[in-house]
Formats: C-alpha cells, sequence, structure tokens
C-alpha cells in the first residue's frame, strides 16, 4: 500500500496512539503493564515469524520478489553489483554503536526501573544480563536474516543508498519474502508495535519517577496526587501525555519526521557516562575495585558514544530541536531544584538535597 499522509495528520495518529496508551495507564497500572507486556509479546511474535521466513524462503525465490519491491530503475543484480567495499572494516562497525544504543538501552534499563514489582530478589539479579543476552540474540538473528536472505553486498549497497533505504529494511524484505497478505499483515503491525510498546513502558516508567519526585519534594504534590476511582497519578499521566504530544507536532512541523528527536538520546548516554563515573567512586571509596573497574569501562564506552552522537548529527538525528529539548530540560530540572530546595527549607525547615530518605531510589 502507497500511502503518503500529511505532517499534521501524521501527528494527530501518532498523538491518538500514545492518548490511548495513557488512557490505558489511567483506568489502572495493572492494565498499562498488561499492555506493555501484549505489545511486547506480539511484536516478538512477528519477529520470530519473520526470522523463520527470512532463513527458510529460497534465496532465488526472495530475489525474485525484492525485484518487484524495489523502484524503477533497479534491479537486484544492479544493486548489489555498485558494491565494491570490503566485507569487515573496523572503523565503520565501530560507528554503528550509537544505532544498537538507541534501540538497546531502554530494555536493558526497564528491569531496574520496576525493581520494586519484581517478585524475588534473585528475579532482580538476572533481570539485566537476561535482558541483554534476549536483546542480543534478537538484535544478531535480524542482522543475520536479512544479510542471509539478499547477500553482503546488496544489503549494504541498499541500505547505504538513499533512494532504496526508505523502501529496503528488515521488514518489508521480510514482508516481500513472505508472499502471504496474512503473514504480511502480522510482519508489518509487529514492525509498528515495537515502537508502540517501548511507548507503553515509557508511559510507566516517566510517571513514575515525577511520582517519585513529587513526594520527595522536588516536584509539585499534585504530581503525586491519586485517582480515587482509578488510583493511578491522573495529573502526572496528563502532564506527560501534553508534553510528549507537544514535542511530536514539534518534530513534524519542523522536520516532517518524528526520527527527528531521535537526537535526544544523547542526554540519556552522557547520563549513563556519568552513571559510570558515580559507579567508580563508589567503589574506590567502599565496594572494591570490581565495580571501580566496571564504572570507569561505562564511562569511556559511554563517552565514546556521546563523541559519535555529537560529531556526526547528520547520521544520528542531531538537530536543533532535539539538542534543545535535553538543553532546556536540563536548565529546567536544575531551576526547578534549586527554587524547590529554597522554598522547602524557608517554608518547611526541610532541605531537600536529602532526597531518597522518604521512598528508596528504585
Amino acid at each position: 500500500i502507497n500511502t503518503s499522509f500529511s505532517t499534521w495528520l501524521m501527528v494527530a495518529i501518532a498523538s491518538l496512539f500514545f492518548t490511548i496508551i495513557v488512557v490505558v495507564n489511567i483506568l489502572g497500572t495493572k492494565y498499562g503493564i498488561r499492555l506493555m507486556t501484549g505489545l511486547t509479546l506480539f511484536s516478538i511474535t512477528s519477529l520470530v515469524i519473520s526470522l523463520v521466513i527470512l532463513f527458510i524462503t529460497p534465496r532465488s525465490l526472495i530475489i525474485s520478489r525484492i525485484n518487484q519491491l524495489l523502484p524503477s530503475g533497479f534491479s537486484y543484480s544492479d544493486v548489489a553489483s555498485k558494491y565494491s567495499g570490503s566485507f569487515f572494516s573496523l572503523g565503520p562497525t565501530l560507528m554503528m554503536l550509537p544505532f544498537f544504543a538507541i534501540f538497546i538501552y531502554p530494555w536493558l534499563n526497564a528491569g531496574p526501573a520496576m525493581a520494586a514489582e519484581i517478585r524475588g530478589r534473585r528475579s532482580v539479579e538476572l533481570n539485566v544480563p537476561t535482558a541483554a543476552l534476549l536483546t542480543m540474540t534478537m538484535a544478531t538473528l535480524g542482522f543475520a536474516a536479512l544479510y542471509y536472505s539478499l547477500g553482503f553486498k546488496f544489503t549494504t549497497a541498499a541500505l547505504s543508498n538513499s533512494q532504496l533505504n526508505g523502501v529496503i529494511n528488515y521488514w518489508t524484505v521480510a514482508m516481500a519474502a513472505s508472499g502471504n497478505p496474512i503473514i504480511q499483515w502480522i510482519i508489518a503491525i509487529g514492525s509498528v508495535t515495537w515502537y508502540l510498546a517501548i511507548l507503553a513502558y515509557g508511559a510507566i516508567i516517566v510517571v513514575r519517577y515525577w511520582f517519585a519526585m513529587s513526594f520527595d519534594r522536588v516536584l509539585p504534590s499534585f504530581l503525586a496526587y491519586l485517582s480515587p476511582r482509578f488510583r493511578t497519578p491522573i495529573y502526572a499521566h496528563l502532564l506527560d501525555l501534553t508534553i510528549t504530544a507537544a514535542l511530536i507536532a514539534l518534530a513534524g512541523v519542523f522536520y516532517g519526521t518524528f526520527t527527528a528527536l531521535y537526537g535526544a538520546v544523547v542526554e540519556a548516554i552522557i547520563y549513563y557516562m556519568f552513571i559510570g563515573i558515580a559507579s567508580a567512586v563508589m567503589g574506590v571509596r567502599m565496594l572494591g575495585k570490581a565495580l571501580a573497574a566496571a564504572g570507569l569501562a561505562q564511562a569511556a564506552v559511554m563517552a565514546y558514544l556521546t563523541y559519535q552522537f555529537l560529531a556526526y548529527p547528520s547520521i544520528w538525528g542531531g538537530n536543533w530541536l532535539a539538542y534543545g529539548v535535553e538543553i532546556f530540560a536540563v536548565a529546567l530540572g536544575i531551576a526547578i531544584y534549586l527554587i524547590t530546595r529554597s522554598i522547602n527549607i524557608k517554608r518547611y525547615g526541610i532541605d531537600i538535597a536529602i532526597t531518597y530518605t522518604e521512598i528508596p531510589p528504585e
């Protein structure tokens, strides 16, 4: 289906998707978690189906179907013949690290962000390594299936061609290779539900942070208000919806694509860099050399990712909207903290610098 959408229609559709997610979370946290789980399981199912198709379908059949997918003037053999580079290069490979950081780090931190609701100490301890292994497996198999089904030369040449990379990707190739309309719809919907699953997770976690900080008096107390009917922080959810809808509109109007906000990931990477530094300091002071070494290693990796993001903005979505959002968020956070601390000291004699004493940081 070749369909084009106007900017405002895309903004409306995207906002509607997130509104549905927020409404579900307002109706009950358990419903939000079930929605996130359902979206994730469907996404994984569609991924498994697409992997099987790409691995078992004969390459000759896939090539014939890909030729029908390619724009006029392109063919499989012509595109493959255009590639003359090496089969491995360390520099470009390292440059791909930010790409994985965008899509992988959220899942590695999903468990710790909801640690209080994971039953059993052992489950909490195993969450991060399990998530890391599962994510690595799914991401690796996805790339392996794509390159296995179409060959290294064609895949690399197509993905680096601005006229083709909007047509050739993992999901479109799997859809074309299946040759079955029902399976194509399952794969297509799954390619969308991956994004919705992340949004569903974010709607739960972001509101929890605001809820916690309002308890610590860093943010206004109304964000901790629980609806008597639904037992959820309704105002925090509505604020999340308002901010997200505004960012969607800004990205759509100024850049025509929501990927314009991908550059905002750099702040999270910088945050993890400082977490690594803090871990190293704690390791030196009290918790041992192993933690210190791990903290320094994390800080070094995150520093490199930050450099890649800032050095190649055209690749990673760096623009003044994304950077402006992050700079504004940091400046606003500092201002809110200083103002709130001053008000609480003068009015209540409470110094919020001793934060996390009322509720644990988890």
